[in-house]
């Protein structure tokens, strides 16, 4: 790539930033490009230097930065707990000499399964990107698996309905998921013990698996499923519930509002079981 005008003012600047970022300060492009001018007349660099969105660009690329969307509490998680967690559990890995087939996790997400993707591909003549209202209609969804992706449980399904209309002649036992119901769609105490202790291994002793549970606050560190798992399976989902309102366009020419009113439960929990299938061993296990 041609190398930048001003090596010292591109250095500083891209030192700057990984410095605020590690503060955890959300660097913008217009403060970048600020700080940019301000570098370039404090190192006595060009008159006719503007920060423009073309050298930003190129400054952008030469560096490996990229454009992210600010996503949970990081910074707020207690990296001590984690730490010491992770010391903790990797002495019980080595005392009880288990293999990654024999470690599993398990974690909960929400789901709120009417609501459109929020980040598109525009053509380049489009000025905006209307989007559409969003649903409150939400489910949480419940994974299980090990930690080299050999084995996956079958998703747990809390929704607020105990017999949701689309399950009308469906019996519990022939979903591809476990359904569960609570008032406000939470996964809590209860549902998850008598999941853990009826369904997720109805053959094998409850004393027979150590349970560990993780410290407050470290999930956006060390919790397995939270390291993109969970977030590639609702992606998938996304993709499923697009499609679907594509292929019914296609078909009916029905608008998106109208079908998205037609979403079922039935339809999320088809949707998000063939997604949690697709998620890959090798998936897993790199995450």
């Amino acid at each position: 790539m041609k190398k930048p005008a001003n090596v010292d003012v591109d250095h500083a600047l891209c030192t700057w930033f990984l410095q605020a970022r590690t503060s955890g300060i959300p660097v913008t492009v217009s403060l970048l490009q600020s700080k940019a001018l301000a570098l370039n007349e404090e190192l006595g660099g060009s008159r006719n230097f503007k920060a423009s969105n073309g050298w930003f660009w190129r400054w952008r690329h030469r560096k490996g930065i990229r454009r992210l969307t600010i996503a949970g509490e990081k910074l707020s998680a207690n990296t001590e707990a984690a730490d010491n967690f992770k010391v903790e559990f990797s002495n019980t890995i080595k005392n009880e000499k288990l293999i990654r087939a024999q470690i599993f996790n398990f974690d909960e997400t929400g789901l709120w399964y009417k609501t459109m993707p929020n980040k598109i591909m525009a053509a380049r003549e489009e000025t905006q990107a209307p989007g559409f209202k969003n649903s409150k209609d939400r489910v949480t969804i419940g994974a299980c698996c090990n930690a080299d992706g050999s084995f996956k449980l079958p998703l747990v399904v809390v929704g607020k309905s105990a017999r949701p209309r689309a399950f009308k002649n469906i019996s519990p036992k022939n979903l591809p998921v476990s359904y569960k119901h609570q008032n406000s769609a939470w996964m809590d105490s209860s549902i998850f013990t008598d999941w853990f202790t009826n369904e997720a291994h109805p053959s094998i002793k409850v004393d027979d698996i150590n349970t560990i549970f993780l410290p407050p606050n470290v999930t956006s560190l060390i919790q397995p499923l939270d390291q993109r798992i969970l977030e590639a399976m609702k992606r998938r989902y996304k993709i499923r519930l697009v499609s679907s309102i594509l292929d019914e366009q296609e078909q009916n020419n029905t608008p998106v509002e109208v079908r998205l009113k037609k979403i079922t439960i039935k339809d999320v929990v088809e949707w998000i079981d063939d997604s949690w299938r697709q998620i890959s061993p090798t998936t897993i296990y790199k995450c």
